[in-house]
């Protein structure tokens, strides 16, 4: 007789269970926390100019215009950045974030704001996330008196 009552709770747990998984999984964005993850790590490694790092995640196909970037961006010391914007295809398997960074040159004071546009998307073998990123022209700020 106590059998039933194990069985009774464990078939509520398991259901309880399925349809908090079904409503986490509706409520997740397409892609998942391992994108967020993903991009969150590559831009981040952006703002404390960890290129090589980076490059790990950079599509191979993109890689060499990402490494003569990463030269030029060496001169700069990144402030901050800011995440725009995060589109997914209705597939959720590519995505195109917008992210605005904040720097100045090393050199200088001069301030530096410029967007970067990551073209993400996942690899059909792997599973995993790879950037195609590309910067927009710089926008170059008047210095800021302290």
């Amino acid at each position: 007789m106590r059998a039933a009552p194990l069985t009774t709770v464990a078939k509520l747990c398991v259901a309880l269970g399925v349809t908090l998984a079904a409503t986490t999984g509706c409520l997740m964005p397409r892609g998942g926390s391992v994108f967020e993850d993903t991009q969150r790590r590559y831009t981040q490694l952006i703002r404390w100019s960890e290129f090589e790092r980076a490059a790990q995640m950079v599509d191979p196909e993109a890689k060499a215009d990402f490494t003569a970037r990463a030269r030029e961006l060496g001169a700069l010391h990144f402030m901050d950045y800011e995440v725009q914007s995060v589109e997914f295809d209705e597939e959720g398997k590519n995505a195109t974030v917008m992210v605005t960074y904040d720097a100045y040159q090393r050199a200088s004071a001069n301030v530096v704001s410029f967007r970067e546009r990551q073209q993400w998307r996942q690899d059909p073998e792997t599973k995993q996330w790879v950037v195609s990123p590309r910067m927009e022209p710089r926008e170059y700020q008047p210095e800021t008196p302290f």
